[in-house]
């Protein structure tokens, strides 16, 4: 019988982060090559520095269910999923999870959520940080997440597709714009204020004053004729490799202000695969949601082509 314990932390011993790094980067080769989603560690660390930040942790651990089977398999507590609560002020969350390669299969997710509750019943541990609603993606083809949210009543609320850009074609013609669009590698505040003002925006740019700290990203910000920063999109420098893209990067966001010209994601877009091509990498990766329209438009107008339908979760 599998057991586990879970908590929720906002500090770790330097035992316990040891084994969350040893997780996480022993999952994420994997899931990223599956199409999985990936808890990052770089932003986990970035969550526990900063106890002003909203997001959330939650370890769940594997305990041996008796003596023989602590012998006859050596086992020991072990870390067995990690979960990353991205928190919005209205108290939805945005859930990122990681079950330990070596653990999978054993039931541990579905009894995470028998013993966690969901968001609307009672005693729930969502509501002990503030959380009231929480949402999440799988891979659309993936059995196991429906399985899991048909036996838990957990509704498939939103479809997001995967797309992927070979970047051998060159990039297109655009019109001429008044833009400037460039790479960032320091930070600054007026980065962190843009991350903030498109939070809640269908676009956000999420990890973005994180993000051109990383020696793994590369952000590029587009500012207008006054300064002022109109957009912005990062993407990965690891690759992951797959047979018919070769190695690969996710776009992890390419995000503009509601308020922005609405061409300006198809140029924004056209830098990123310019600035891509520039580096050790076949393809480009990106997930959108289809009712973004404009963004879809500028994704078919540069060679994006549809991959595969992942589903958001939601409750």
């Amino acid at each position: 019988m599998v057991m586990i314990e879970w908590d929720w932390y906002s500090q770790l011993t330097e035992e316990q982060d040891q084994e969350l790094r040893q997780v996480l980067l022993a999952a994420e080769d994997y899931d990223m090559e599956q199409g999985f989603s990936v808890v990052d560690y770089q932003a986990v660390k970035a969550d526990l520095k900063d106890q002003s930040d909203s997001n959330k942790l939650m370890l769940v651990y594997y305990l041996p269910s008796d003596q023989a089977e602590r012998s006859q398999n050596n086992a020991e507590r072990t870390l067995a999923a990690v979960l990353r609560a991205e928190i919005a002020d209205d108290g939805s969350a945005r859930i990122g999870y990681t079950v330990n390669p070596e653990l999978r299969s054993l039931g541990i997710t579905t009894l995470l959520v028998e013993e966690t509750g969901l968001p609307g019943q009672p005693h729930n541990a969502w509501q002990e940080v503030g959380i009231t609603k929480i949402s999440t993606w799988a891979r659309g083809d993936h059995p196991a997440a429906e399985r899991l949210t048909t036996r838990f009543g957990i509704p498939a609320t939103q479809s997001i597709w995967r797309l992927f850009r070979e970047l051998k074609d060159p990039v297109r013609e655009l019109p001429e714009h008044d833009f400037n669009i460039a790479v960032v590698n320091t930070g600054a505040d007026e980065i962190g204020q843009y991350e903030g003002a498109v939070e809640s925006t269908p676009r956000p740019a999420t990890g973005l004053a994180l993000d051109v700290t990383r020696s793994d990203r590369r952000v590029l910000l587009a500012k207008d004729s006054s300064d002022n920063i109109a957009g912005a999109a990062s993407f990965d420098l690891k690759t992951t490799f797959d047979l018919t893209i070769g190695r690969w990067a996710d776009i992890e966001y390419a995000s503009t202000c509601p308020d922005a010209e609405e061409r300006l994601i198809m140029w924004l877009l056209g830098a990123v695969i310019e600035e891509a091509q520039e580096q050790p990498m076949d393809s480009l990766v990106l997930h959108l949601e289809p009712e973004d329209e404009d963004l879809v438009q500028a994704v078919r107008l540069h060679g994006f082509v549809h991959d595969r339908t992942d589903v958001a979760y939601s409750i």
